[in-house]
C-alpha cells in the first residue's frame, strides 16, 4: 500500500467513525426527544378509561411522571387507581392502570 492510500484509508476510516458516532448520538436523541404527549391528552384518555368502567363520583389527581410519562391516581372512597399514560417519539400513546383497596 502506497503512502497516498494509506492516508486516504485512513482518512475514509476517520470519515466512517465520526460519521457512526454522530449517526448513535443522533438517534438517541431522536429516541429520547419530544414524545408530544400532553397533559389534556393524557387526561382525556384516563378519563374515558374511567367513564367506561363507570368510576365517576370519585376524584382525579396528578400523580407526578417522568419523561413521556405522566401519571394520575383515581380516589373514590376507599377505592384507589393509579394511572399511567406513556408516549413515544413515533407519538403512539400507552395506558396502564393499577387497582388498589386500601
Amino acid at each position: 500500500m502506497t503512502p497516498g492510500h494509506r492516508f486516504a484509508a485512513t482518512l475514509f476510516a476517520l470519515f466512517l467513525a465520526t460519521a457512526a458516532l454522530t449517526s448513535v448520538r443522533l438517534y438517541g436523541e431522536l429516541l429520547r426527544g419530544d414524545c408530544g404527549l400532553q397533559d389534556t391528552q393524557a387526561r382525556s384518555i384516563v378519563t374515558e378509561d374511567l367513564l367506561a368502567r363507570g368510576m365517576t363520583r370519585g376524584r382525579l389527581e396528578p400523580a407526578g411522571g417522568g419523561r413521556c410519562r405522566l401519571d394520575y391516581r383515581y380516589i373514590d372512597g376507599e377505592a384507589t387507581v393509579d394511572y399511567a399514560v406513556r408516549g413515544d417519539w413515533r407519538g403512539e400513546v400507552r395506558l396502564a392502570r393499577e387497582d388498589h383497596r386500601r
